[in-house]
């Protein structure tokens, strides 16, 4: 028996550590999948995009915010303020702002959204 509880400790040890790490390296692959797909998302990152609210123009500045730990040290870059679509579902809304904590979420009107350009953006970066 003790031969068994060691390697159901050992395997506890390894399984344990690799499970967060997938969880975290699943975390950037989701938020590259959005930031790269943003006519899917609807979604749009620090693009210097002069853009219409109530008569003001504001230009959205490029990241400055580091990533949550740890996805720093998995190369991911923060977003201090990200573009979305503000007719989308608040569901959808509720899931951007998990995957980009660190972001400020500014809901856009979808007529103020130019989704051509933002394509090529997205593409341009790719």
């Amino acid at each position: 028996m003790p031969r068994r509880k060691k390697l159901a400790a050992a395997t506890i040890l390894i399984a344990c550590p690799l499970t967060w790490i997938g969880y975290q390296v699943n975390w950037v692959r989701e938020r590259r999948a959005v930031l790269n797909a943003p006519e899917k998302y609807n979604v749009f990152e620090g693009i210097q995009t002069a853009i219409s609210r109530s008569g003001e123009e504001f230009i959205v500045e490029p990241s400055t915010d580091d990533a949550p730990w740890p996805l720093g040290w998995l190369g991911e870059k923060g977003q201090f303020v990200l573009g979305m679509n503000a007719s989308k579902p608040a569901a959808q809304i509720s899931r951007i702002r998990k995957l980009f904590p660190e972001a400020k979420i500014e809901l856009v009107p979808e007529e103020d959204i130019d989704f051509e350009s933002l394509a090529q953006a997205a593409s341009a970066r790719r």
